[in-house]
């Protein structure tokens, strides 16, 4: 009778460790998990803020230059910069239809969401083929506002993906932020988008 209570305690006592290791594993899992997601949200946020301190040094104060950017509207008009920044500081949206669609995408969605007065952003694509440009100009709803043009001349044209600029009355480059697709369940780049555009922007 008594070996059978003892063997009934090493039972209990076993199924209460097990019970205890499973308990444990499964909050060690949820940690690692957590690990990994805030790992995961570190080299996305590093791989998002790692090129703006050299895209902001290799543009920032370089000015455009009017007489050899060429601006079209989409009837096929030549457009003057200076006109249509009004004396005023001005964001400009540079895209391509040689980016990839998802990076031009998410680039609209962080304009969008954001709190910038559209009325004071230049959308400015770069499309090879007069017809992409049109399409382009439906599919994000620019009609009247999207001017064309192969080259800003200027080295973000180099990187390759979306960008935004802040320019000032005399066409010089104030600010460059280049929002990275990675991010996109994160809100780093609408907070930095914001913050470049209430200090370069919004004030002026």
């Amino acid at each position: 009778m008594r070996s059978k209570v003892i063997y009934g305690l090493l039972v209990l006592l076993c199924l209460f460790f097990c019970s205890f290791l499973v308990y444990k594993n499964t909050i060690l899992k949820d940690l690692l998990q957590a690990k990994d997601i805030t790992i995961k949200n570190l080299r996305n946020a590093n791989i998002t803020l790692a090129p703006q301190f050299e895209a902001n040094v290799m543009n920032c104060g370089k000015m455009l230059d009017d007489t050899k950017i060429v601006l079209k509207d989409t009837a096929g008009q030549r457009v003057n910069l200076k006109d249509l920044i009004k004396g005023s500081t001005t964001l400009i949206y540079r895209y391509s239809d040689r980016y990839c669609d998802e990076c031009v995408d998410y680039a609209f969605h962080v304009l969008n969401r954001s709190k910038c007065d559209k009325k004071r952003v230049i959308y400015i694509g770069d499309c090879g083929k007069r017809k992409i440009f049109k399409r382009q100009v439906e599919d994000y709803g620019l009609q009247g506002i999207a001017l064309d043009c192969r080259s800003l001349e200027i080295p973000a044209e180099k990187m390759m993906f979306p960008y935004f600029l802040v320019i000032d009355s005399t066409l010089t480059i104030r600010s460059i932020y280049v929002p990275n697709k990675v991010s996109y369940y994160q809100n780093i780049d609408s907070l930095n988008f914001d913050l470049m555009y209430q200090r370069f922007v919004a004030t002026k």
